[in-house]
């Protein structure tokens, strides 16, 4: 079929007559000139002035020394009275408690902003639970629940959050938004991180979020913990960290089961583990107020620690006991607990105990001695941790106190909400018995259930209550501004207590 085969060669002739040639040519452009310049839009100049004008006298001006005897006559004759007078001045006790004061004062409390997110309002018998400022001082979180559940929670709950010194802030809409499945018990801003909030819900989780991240800022929460929480949270704070490095942190939650727990916040593996625990039981109780169990637990209420002494920390207890607790402690509880750590009793001093559930307690920034405490009990006390009876006992007469907190600013100030609708200003200086401001937030008397200071602000006071509306309020300057006598009264308090 296929076979190989050779062809002859064709040759085609061309038809053109004439040979053609080829040449090259070229062209060149005109030489290009360039040149640079430069321009300024403005003109800078610089002038100096001095006031020293030893080397602007004219050369003609004399000094005139004054030598003469009518001179030295006169100071010598003036100089014995006006001495004695300078002696009398000094010795003088006539403007003791005299404060200069060159700036504008603040004479009225002034509420700066009212804020309520109306669309994520879900339950209209959602309070505000908690209120945290961060560290910035700038953003303001509320945590919105209910604390009148007969059994499990059903509810869905949410944190709102605000900056204030945003331009363009809106009172009715928050600026974030973050969506919880139960109600939220507490939160706090961590101390170091503006964008870490911490959280604790009714059903015993504890959440860390991190609001840097809008679209889902929650990072992790105690779900898969076995050990954890079984009641509900009562307050979540964070501790400080001795690690060494900025991106672990450390977490105290208490809860209504008497358990006492230690978290360690990992922010780069953004795992959080449980390091260690302690539990409050009836034997920690003093032997004239055992009435149950040695082995029962007692829920826990509110916590604080001693600024002075971060490993010092106060605890309030469901059925009014007070209590110093150590971290350090290795005391063992008295009933073991099933569970992967070691549960120990941190109690080393009990104190005289409330009539009711001890609501709120907070340590004074400014005395390494001094807390408070208020309570169901409808008392307000002040503690020194080296005396087992309270050293004031102050009842105003307005129904629960929900929460207390000394003034970050000044010594001698504590601050406490009331179940009628009231914040109470005491000047420990003045009054121990009356208030020295009474702020009205809710003219229909609703509880005022939680505020907190601003503490890089302290003129600044949030407050939230039953009517899920969160008030900034401008602190007057008499409750602002230290006083001379501020700190040697809160020295006369606690040496009373030791005498």
């Amino acid at each position: 079929m296929f076979k190989d085969e050779d062809q002859d060669i064709i040759n085609i002739v061309s038809d053109s007559a004439a040979e053609k040639f080829v040449r090259d040519q070229y062209c060149q452009t005109g030489e290009l000139i360039e040149e640079e310049r430069a321009c300024q839009t403005y003109h800078q100049a610089e002038f100096e002035t001095q006031t020293d004008f030893n080397d602007a006298l004219p050369r003609n001006t004399k000094i005139i020394i004054d030598n003469s005897k009518k001179l030295c006559d006169f100071l010598l004759r003036v100089y014995p009275e006006v001495t004695d007078q300078l002696v009398a001045n000094n010795r003088s006790h006539a403007f003791d408690g005299y404060e200069v004061d060159w700036e504008e004062k603040a004479e009225v409390i002034e509420c700066s902003h009212v804020l309520k997110h109306e669309d994520q309002i879900i339950d209209e018998e959602q309070q505000i639970t908690s209120v945290s400022w961060n560290s910035t001082g700038s953003t303001i979180a509320a945590s919105y629940g209910r604390n009148d559940h007969s059994d499990w929670c059903i509810h869905k709950s949410c944190i709102s959050l605000w900056n204030i010194d945003r331009r363009n802030l809106d009172n009715k809409k928050a600026d974030q938004t973050i969506d919880v499945s139960s109600c939220v018990t507490s939160i706090h801003f961590n101390s170091t991180d503006p964008a870490l909030l911490a959280g604790g819900d009714f059903s015993g989780l504890v959440y860390i979020w991190d609001l840097s991240k809008e679209d889902d800022p929650l990072v992790v929460n105690s779900s898969k913990m076995q050990d954890g929480h079984q009641e509900p949270v009562s307050k979540v704070n964070w501790m400080p960290d001795d690690s060494g490095t900025r991106f672990k942190h450390k977490l105290m939650s208490i809860s209504s089961d008497g358990k006492i727990l230690i978290w360690e916040f990992n922010k780069l593996t953004k795992e959080l583990k449980l390091q260690s625990g302690f539990i409050i039981q009836a034997s920690s109780l003093p032997q004239s107020e055992m009435r149950i169990r040695n082995d029962t637990e007692l829920g826990v209420s509110c916590l604080s620690f001693m600024p002075h002494d971060m490993n010092t920390f106060l605890l309030g207890t469901e059925n009014g006991g007070v209590f110093k607790c150590s971290l350090s402690s290795r005391s063992p509880a008295v009933k073991g607990i099933s569970s992967s750590i070691e549960f120990r009793s941190p109690v080393t001093f009990a104190y005289q105990p409330h009539l009711a559930s001890v609501l709120s307690a907070d340590a004074s920034p400014f005395h390494h001695n001094l807390f408070t405490t208020t309570s169901m009990d409808t008392t307000l006390r002040v503690y020194s941790l080296l005396q087992q009876t309270p050293l004031l006992v102050i009842e105003p007469g307005c129904g629960y106190l929900h929460s207390v907190q000394w003034s970050p600013t000044r010594p001698s100030v504590v601050t406490a909400s009331t179940e009628d609708g009231r914040l109470l200003f005491f000047d420990l200086k003045e009054s121990s018995v009356s208030p020295l401001k009474v702020l009205v937030v809710d003219l229909e008397k609703k509880p005022v259930s939680t505020f907190q200071y601003n503490s890089k602000r302290g003129n600044i006071i949030s407050t939230g209550g039953t009517d899920c509306t969160i008030r900034v309020w401008t602190l007057s300057s008499d409750l602002v501004q230290v006083k001379n006598d501020d700190y040697s009264v809160l020295n006369e308090l606690a040496e009373e207590g030791n005498d």
